[in-house]
C-alpha cells in the first residue's frame, strides 16, 4: 500500500495570493475579538424602524442574525416571519392595546434585508447562495426562505456573542413543514348594526388561508357563492406567496365595503399577512397585547416534533397529535354553514 503524499511544484510561491487561496479553500477566515466587536457594532447599525407611536420598534441586523440561529447554532434561517416574531416580542409586554401598523412592503424592507445579506457575505459568516436570494428578491419579488450553514467564522462569532453576555443568543430549533390554519376571511353581501349587534347578510365568498412560516408560503382555498340559493363552489386552490396573495385579495375584494368583510385569525395576530390585513381593512382596531403572547401554532408543532424525535428512539415517548379544527371553519359569522365542502388535510 503506497503512502499518501502531496506534491508541491517549485514554481509555486508562498505569497499573499496563496494565503488567500488557502483561506477560501479551507474556510480559514477567523476574526480576532476586536474584529468581532467591530462586526457586532456594524450589525447593530443596520436598523429597520417600523410601527407608530408607542408601538414603534427598531430591529437591527444583529437581532435578525440571532433570531435566525438554528441547528444547535450551526446554521442560519431566514424568512420574513423572523421579522414579525421580533416585532411581536418587542411589544407583547406592553399594557393595553397597540395599533398594528407594521408594514412588510418591499420598499421598506428590501434595503434592510439586502444590507443584512451583504454583511453576512462580507464577513464570511454564512454560506449563502446570493444568486438564489437575488432571484427571489428581484425576479420573483418575494422574500427568500433559506437555511444556510454558518462558516467557522460565523460559529465563532456566535461563541463570541455568548462569551460577551448577549442573552438572546440561543438555538431556535423550531421547524415544521406543515401548513397550519392561519386566517379565514368571510365576505358578506351586506352589513348592519341592529341593536348594537352586527348583522351580516348572506355570504358570497370564503377564503381559508393556511401558512407555513418557515417556507414562507401560504395555501389559499377560495369558495364563491353566486347567490344565496346556490351552493358555494371552490374557485381557487393553490400555494401562493405573500405579495401574490395580497394582490389576489385586493383585486378581488378591494371594492367591497370593508364592513362586509369578517376576519377570523387562527394564529397569533402579528404576521406579515395579518399586519397587511389590519391596514387594508380601513377600520383598524387596537390589538390587545395579551393576544400577542405565547408561541405561534407553528412553533408549538415544531417543538412537539422535536420532543418526539429526541425521546421516541429510546422508546420512552409516544405522541398522538390533537385533531385540528375543521378548516375552513364550517360555521360562518352570520350563522350560515359553508356546505358542499370537506375539511382538507394540511398540505405538505
Amino acid at each position: 500500500m503506497s503512502e499518501a503524499y502531496i506534491t508541491f511544484s517549485k514554481a509555486n510561491k508562498l505569497d499573499r495570493a496563496f494565503e488567500a487561496y488557502l483561506h477560501g479553500r479551507f474556510d480559514l477566515t477567523v476574526y480576532t475579538d476586536e474584529q468581532y466587536a467591530n462586526l457586532r457594532h456594524e450589525l447593530e447599525t443596520v436598523v429597520h424602524v417600523d410601527g407608530s407611536g408607542g408601538a414603534a420598534v427598531s430591529i437591527t441586523a444583529l437581532n435578525l442574525f440571532i433570531e435566525g440561529l438554528w441547528g444547535l447554532c450551526s446554521k442560519l434561517q431566514f424568512h420574513s416571519s423572523l421579522l414579525a416574531d421580533l416585532i411581536r416580542k418587542a411589544i407583547r409586554e406592553h399594557d393595553g392595546e397597540i395599533p398594528i401598523t407594521y408594514t412588510f412592503a418591499r420598499a421598506e424592507l428590501y434595503p434592510f434585508f439586502t444590507r443584512y445579506f451583504s454583511l453576512l457575505t462580507k464577513h464570511h459568516l454564512a454560506v449563502l447562495d446570493i444568486a438564489d436570494i437575488n432571484e427571489s428578491l428581484y425576479a420573483k419579488f418575494e422574500y427568500p426562505a433559506i437555511i444556510a450553514g454558518l462558516t467557522t467564522n460565523g460559529r465563532r462569532f456566535v461563541k463570541y456573542l455568548q462569551r460577551t453576555g448577549v442573552p438572546q443568543v440561543h438555538d431556535n430549533q423550531f421547524m415544521s413543514l406543515s401548513v397550519r390554519p392561519h386566517v379565514q376571511i368571510e365576505i358578506y353581501s351586506s352589513f348592519a348594526l341592529v341593536d348594537g349587534q352586527p348583522d351580516f347578510g348572506p355570504f358570497t365568498d370564503v377564503l381559508a388561508i393556511g401558512f407555513n412560516a418557515y417556507l414562507d408560503y401560504y395555501h389559499l382555498s377560495h369558495w364563491h357563492r353566486p347567490s344565496p340559493t346556490e351552493t358555494a363552489v371552490e374557485v381557487a386552490l393553490q400555494n401562493i406567496h405573500y405579495h401574490a396573495l395580497r394582490e389576489y385579495i385586493a383585486n378581488r375584494f378591494g371594492a367591497v365595503p370593508k364592513d362586509n368583510l369578517f376576519f377570523r385569525y387562527l394564529d397569533i395576530p402579528l404576521t406579515p399577512l395579518i399586519c397587511w390585513l389590519e391596514q387594508w381593512n380601513e377600520n383598524p382596531q387596537g390589538m390587545p397585547t395579551e393576544n400577542l403572547r405565547g408561541k405561534s401554532a407553528t412553533e408549538l408543532v415544531g417543538f412537539a416534533d422535536e420532543v418526539v424525535a429526541i425521546l421516541a428512539p429510546a422508546g420512552i415517548a409516544t405522541m398522538q397529535e390533537g385533531v385540528d379544527r375543521p378548516f375552513p371553519l364550517p360555521l360562518l359569522a352570520n350563522g350560515e354553514t359553508l356546505v358542499g365542502t370537506l375539511p382538507r388535510p394540511a398540505p405538505y
